[in-house]
């Protein structure tokens, strides 16, 4: 997971285990260790039920908009299982917007 705007080529370090999908708080630190982003997520509903074990991510539905990171109605599974870290996991609208 990394912050809106970040590089992935700019976070030091990678993380290759995996949460717990239960309430796991997560906390994204800065170089002076403020805190960018502290939310806790979970696997059940309202959250979305794909991303607990059947290997989609949760990606956040617009990013760019500084969403409440806590909030389940934020988040959505990934395109592909196992997520998409070095591509765009963007979803195009193609439907009708009236």
């Amino acid at each position: 997971m990394r912050d809106i705007g970040v590089p992935a080529a700019n976070i030091a370090g990678a993380y290759s285990g995996n949460l717990s999908n239960d309430g796991e708080q997560l906390i994204l630190l800065a170089n002076d260790n403020s805190i960018i982003r502290n939310f806790a997520h979970n696997d059940q509903a309202p959250w979305p039920d794909s991303s607990d074990g059947d290997g989609f991510s949760l990606t956040l539905i617009r990013p760019t908009s500084n969403p409440i990171h806590a909030d389940p109605f934020n988040w959505r599974s990934s395109v592909d299982t196992h997520g998409s870290p070095t591509v765009s996991d963007a979803v195009n609208f193609t439907d009708d917007p009236t």
